[in-house]
């Protein structure tokens, strides 16, 4: 994927502040579509199950909102994006998801992951 396409995305998304206030943290496997025009569509949390709804919610205002890709890269991706919280002298990461989960998607495409950072004062 192009180094435009994470670009983009550092530039749009943000950590909500409810689920930073609250200390949440997680790591959401995004499923999405690279249509033939180089729309990105279908959208989907793998995990979503553990993956609070404001991340949820902000991970797809941020892919539905970037502008067409390439149509080269028509086709099916994994995005990893995790959510982490760091504080005075600390880091809260989310724990990875379980062995067989991580062994299904990464039989996907696969792309790097992107890390969002919120603050908390905890």
């Amino acid at each position: 994927m192009a180094r435009e396409f994470f670009e983009a995305i550092a530039k749009q998304i943000r950590y909500p502040a409810a689920s930073s206030k609250a200390n949440k943290v997680a790591k959401a496997y995004v499923f999405f579509s690279v249509d033939d025009l180089g729309k990105i569509a279908n959208v989907s949390v793998l995990n979503a199950a553990n993956v609070d709804a404001l991340f949820t919610e902000e991970i797809n205002r941020v892919l539905t909102a970037l502008p067409p890709l390439s149509q080269s890269y028509a086709g099916n991706y994994v995005l990893p994006v995790q959510f982490q919280l760091e504080g005075e002298h600390k880091l809260i990461a989310p724990l990875e998801e379980n062995s067989a989960f991580v062994k299904f998607v990464k039989d996907k495409s696969l792309l790097g992951e992107v890390v969002v950072v919120g603050f908390t004062k905890s």
